[in-house]
């Protein structure tokens, strides 16, 4: 998955407002499993919350992606150590 591939499935997801955690964690496994890195869709995700300021609801859910790659998150849904 490319990084543009990436933002525009966060985007799309995080818009229809159905964001669970498992499917979040789903969407982060598929890019890791493409060769993304933390530090990649870490700043991904960063730019896209603050494309969204005037958003808080969609900048909401892209930061509850964001503890899941920064590791704020129980270890079972961790996707890198």
């Amino acid at each position: 998955m490319t990084k543009n591939k990436f933002i525009a499935v966060v985007q799309q997801y995080i818009e229809k407002g159905n964001c669970y955690i498992h499917k979040d964690r789903e969407i982060l496994l598929d890019f890791k499993k493409s060769g993304g890195t933390k530090e990649v869709a870490k700043k991904l995700l960063e730019e896209l919350a603050s494309e969204l300021s005037d958003n808080e609801t969609l900048q909401d859910r892209v930061y509850d992606i964001l503890d899941i790659v920064t590791g704020w998150c129980s270890a079972e849904v961790r996707v890198w150590k």
